[in-house]
């Protein structure tokens, strides 16, 4: 008599196959990714590496514009300040101007307008960001340094120098009526060099914005694109979680009716 062992083995077979079903899906579930290694899916995991590969390069163009942004809030604020400050030395030039004054009320004029002078190259030259200096032409103020938002992709900062030399006021001085009205005509200038460079750092500014707006879209649409690929859905997979179980329950009942059948016919055979 041949023994048919073709039951057992095929019910058996069905069990493993299902218990290695639920082990990867509770892997899965555990990580919250559908998708982990190559084994899952070569293609998808082929195309979730390159989005990764692209929301770390969204995510450090992010960091970099953020980075170039606040460099030019810092650099506007203390640009502010300079004119600020020039709007007052311009009013004590108009006052040295007055024919009416004399040397001794020019003198005292003087002082501080030279006061606001050393104020101003004070200024300009500990006005910086993370160590750079930005308003006295060197640093990120040299007009050479360039924010990186992508490959082969760079917006320039403008050029900034606000020290009294390059405002042309670091030799007025409000001693004598003349130098008052020379004063006078030389601040106008340095006042009209300010609102240059506070509009370009406006217009470099609402670049970086603009820019910045671009990326964190493409960075939202990037992860959500890998994330439809690579991540689970928990409902999905609670419900296959629950059909393997009583797969595998279904699997363990007919291993145990096909060994309780096998074990009959063996019992038959050696009576």
């Amino acid at each position: 008599m041949v023994m048919e062992l073709k039951g057992p083995l095929t019910a058996l077979g069905n069990l493993e196959k299902t218990r290695n079903q639920l082990l990867d899906l509770s892997r899965k579930m555990a990580s919250g990714k559908r998708i982990e290694r190559a084994s899952d899916d070569a293609a998808v995991m082929a195309m979730v590496e390159g989005f990764t590969t692209e929301i770390n390069e969204y995510n450090k163009a992010r960091d970099n514009l953020s980075s170039g942004l606040a460099v030019l809030n810092t650099a506007d604020g203390a640009a502010s300040e300079v004119g600020n400050i020039l709007q007052r030395q311009r009013e004590l030039a108009l006052q040295a101007s007055n024919g009416v004054l004399s040397d001794r009320d020019r003198n005292t004029l003087n002082v501080e307008f030279q006061a606001l002078n050393e104020e101003l190259d004070r200024i300009s030259s500990q006005t910086s960001f993370n160590g750079q200096p930005l308003l006295n032409g060197q640093g990120l103020g040299s007009g050479s340094t360039t924010v990186a938002v992508g490959e082969n992709q760079h917006i320039a900062l403008p050029s900034m120098d606000l020290r009294t030399s390059a405002l042309g006021v670091s030799s007025l001085d409000l001693s004598t009526q003349e130098g008052a009205a020379n004063a006078l005509e030389g601040l106008d200038s340095a006042l009209s060099e300010v609102m240059n460079t506070r509009a370009a750092i406006g217009a470099k500014s609402n670049q970086l914005g603009s820019a910045l707006t671009t990326v964190e879209n493409q960075l939202v649409h990037a992860e959500e694109t890998r994330s439809k690929m690579r991540d689970l859905d928990y409902a999905e997979a609670v419900s296959m979680q629950t059909r393997l179980q009583l797969q595998t329950k279904a699997a363990m009942k007919t291993l145990k009716t096909e060994n309780d059948t096998l074990r009959a016919s063996l019992e038959s055979l050696l009576k």
